[in-house]
């Protein structure tokens, strides 16, 4: 798949645990991809064995130096990019800035620090560590300093915000990405289908809980691609979006490759907000730019 994507002239890329990763897939990775995320969420065995159960840390640690290596010695362009994916939560959000040395120490390019940001079982709310009610002095003091090692170790970070932001609209872009899910279906984001059984799909948001219907917009074993993007049905949901980007003119907003996050102006916002979203997109956080 890898190659045929290359062959059309995509860049490609993959997410990982790492927990398969040897020297010899180290070796293919590195000269195949542009792209490899490693998720590391601790820097700790006790930290990071308590949230991704049943892998080994050493292990996974052992798979990130063998790729950084690899791309060393196959690769003269500077790719694939290594980056550690670290999801911010209460268990882990001290470990962080240490996150950093370490990715430095392996030969990583960046850590790119998401947020919890779909719950789906409200005994999981409690881990997230942003709030829309203001974001807690300990844990901007925390991304702070991430901030600062970072910068001395001249590593690229990416930090989601732990509070709401001025966005105009969600990181997704909906009105020119889409979502293909494993069976077919082309969706506008993958929050929006995910992979469980039923109608509907569960959702937690401050406490609330509710769950919203799967969005689809057809089949790629029924339909031609192009057909389902310019469908009506499809065309309406990326109405909001499409209006929105053209309030925002091209104006730049988002993560920083320092960890900050530049914000649309608060004119610009106030006039994004008379044009709301879809209903299913109630109560994500990515529209937030959490």
């Amino acid at each position: 798949m890898v190659r045929i994507a290359r062959e059309a002239g995509c860049s490609v890329g993959t997410t990982t645990n790492g927990t398969l990763i040897t020297e010899e897939v180290a070796r293919r990775l590195a000269e195949e991809l542009d792209v490899v995320g490693i998720s590391v969420d601790g820097v700790t065995a006790a930290i990071y064995e308590s949230i991704r159960q049943g892998a080994k840390f050493n292990q996974v640690i052992k798979g990130v130096r063998q790729l950084a290596a690899a791309k060393r010695e196959m690769r003269n362009d500077g790719y694939p990019l290594v980056s550690l994916l670290f999801l911010k939560n209460r268990r882990n959000i001290h470990e962080l800035p240490d996150m950093v040395d370490l990715a430095a120490e392996l030969g990583a390019d960046e850590v790119i620090a998401s947020n919890l940001t779909y719950i789906a079982n409200p005994a999981f709310d409690s881990f997230r560590v942003y709030s829309l009610n203001g974001a807690s002095p300990e844990y901007l003091a925390i991304i702070e300093e991430a901030r600062k090692r970072a910068k001395e170790r001249a590593l690229g970070l990416r930090i989601y915000p732990i509070e709401p932001k001025r966005v105009g609209f969600c990181e997704a872009r909906p009105f020119d990405a889409l979502h293909v899910t494993w069976d077919g279906f082309i969706t506008p984001c993958v929050y929006l289908t995910l992979p469980v059984k039923g109608e509907t799909m569960a959702k937690v948001h401050e406490g609330e809980s509710f769950r919203i219907p799967f969005t689809r917009f057809g089949n790629l074993k029924e339909s031609e691609m192009l057909d389902i993007w310019n469908s009506e049905a499809y065309r309406m949901f990326r109405g909001p979006f499409e209006e929105r980007r053209e309030i925002c003119k091209g104006a730049h907003f988002g993560m920083t490759d320092d960890g900050g996050f530049d914000e649309i102006l608060l004119e610009m916002f106030t006039a994004v907000g008379r044009c709301p979203l879809p209903d299913v997109c109630y109560g994500c956080y990515k529209a937030l730019g959490i």
